[in-house]
């Protein structure tokens, strides 16, 4: 099925593993097979061939699988609660210094290696799931063994937050069935209030920024013309491929490039910050940008990634960055350049509840000799707690600050 599974792991290694693996089984849970087996993909480097647990049966997880009821995302300056139930509101906010008896840090390191992913941004994307699964914090021994009670869902993790004094707490978790918490991950990288979670800035002064009102919108755009900009998000590109103009993504795109030119943009912005992929339907975009050079100008053109940015999103940016003259700012994507992907899903042939992806094609977007494994943007930019607590897009800052940062850069190249 694979193209060639070994391009970024040696053959050797993964068949040692694999062997090693085989002979635990006799002496492993179900559960410890499933994550053990999640660990043997994620030796391949790529992030679509992985355990397929949103495709996996609902059932099985719910019986099998426990989850803390807080969500934990790891900003720039450290890991933090970025919402939870109702009943937890009040460590909403807090920074996480330790879950069970590891350091953050330490957790983090070894949930990526139980995950696939392409990258070190990928492997951070994966910890928004996967430091909240109890079965795979004890797998990397963060927690011990469950308590008697846990079979009935109410077993509790110990956690150590650090409040908005600099205190230390100790407070204890206490984890839900796998589903109870999983609806909130279905599509939304970035819960707000309406969800039925508390969130880190629902109490914002600041109003929700562009890139935050409408999430679960595939496409839109608003026009912004104190600062003369054309605001474009894509959060998905789960489009039908169609060569026909009465496509959907066709005839948003006709929709869009006609408010384009009514309005009096000088700029314009393409959000793909919250995509993580779909299909590659961007021609039509593409061509009409082309096709205005006014706008397809390194100042005048900006293309804004994130680590959700994946599949065919990092596809999107790549084929930009190649036949515009875009500039791409914020924080690297998830996926490689010149990537495997347009997964196959396949169960295990003696667990019918379990699913795995497997990527089926090679896709050779950058030049043959790009190796990276990171889209590396022109201008780097990363939000912290604070930016995003209260609010704050600095992504969307340095767009407008574009002309002074570039100025500044030719200034210290000057000096040096």
């Amino acid at each position: 099925m694979h193209p060639d599974p070994y391009a970024f792991c040696p053959r050797e290694e993964f068949y040692k593993s694999k062997e090693e693996l085989y002979n635990k089984i006799p002496d492993l849970s179900e559960v410890e097979i499933v994550i053990s087996i999640s660990e043997l993909l994620a030796l391949l480097n790529d992030g679509h061939t992985r355990w397929a647990f949103e495709k996996s049966d609902p059932r099985w997880l719910n019986q099998t699988f426990h989850l803390l009821p807080i969500i934990l995302y790891p900003f720039e300056d450290g890991t933090f609660i970025m919402a939870s139930i109702p009943q937890y509101k009040e460590l909403v906010g807090s920074k996480v210094i330790q879950i069970g008896k590891m350091p953050i840090a330490e957790v983090q390191t070894k949930l990526g290696k139980i995950w696939s992913h392409d990258n070190k941004y990928g492997e951070k994307k994966f910890l928004y799931y996967t430091l909240g699964i109890a079965e795979m914090l004890k797998k990397i021994g963060a927690i011990p063994d469950f308590s008697p009670d846990f079979s009935e869902n109410i077993g509790n993790i110990e956690l150590i937050l650090q409040n908005e004094k600099h205190e230390d707490v100790i407070t204890q978790v206490a984890t839900v069935p796998f589903m109870s918490m999983a609806k909130f991950f279905a599509g939304a990288w970035y819960p707000l209030g309406d969800s039925g979670l508390i969130t880190i800035n629902e109490t914002a002064k600041n109003p929700l920024p562009l890139w935050l009102k409408n999430t679960d919108k595939s496409f839109w755009f608003e026009y912004v013309p104190e600062e003369k900009m054309m605001f474009l998000q894509i959060n998905s590109l789960n489009f039908p491929h169609s060569k026909t103009e009465e496509s959907p993504f066709n005839l948003l795109c006709a929709q869009f490039f006609e408010a384009l030119d009514q309005s009096a943009a000088e700029k314009l912005v393409i959000d793909i910050r919250a995509n993580n992929g779909g299909n590659h339907v961007e021609l039509p975009l593409l061509k009409g940008i082309i096709a205005r050079p006014h706008i397809d100008r390194q100042d005048k053109l900006f293309l804004i990634t994130g680590r959700v940015t994946y599949s065919a999103a990092v596809h999107f940016a790549t084929v930009f960055r190649r036949y515009t003259n875009i500039t791409i700012i914020g924080e690297p994507a998830s996926g490689r350049p010149n990537h495997y992907g347009a997964v196959r899903s396949f169960q295990l042939p003696n667990h019918p509840y379990v699913q795995f992806n497997c990527s089926i094609d090679y896709y050779q977007d950058s030049e043959p000799c790009d190796f990276n494994i990171i889209n590396v943007p022109d201008i780097e930019k990363k939000i912290t707690v604070a930016d995003y607590q209260n609010n704050i897009d600095p992504v969307i800052e340095s767009v407008k600050d574009y002309n002074k940062i570039i100025n500044f850069v030719k200034y210290i190249s000057r000096g040096t």
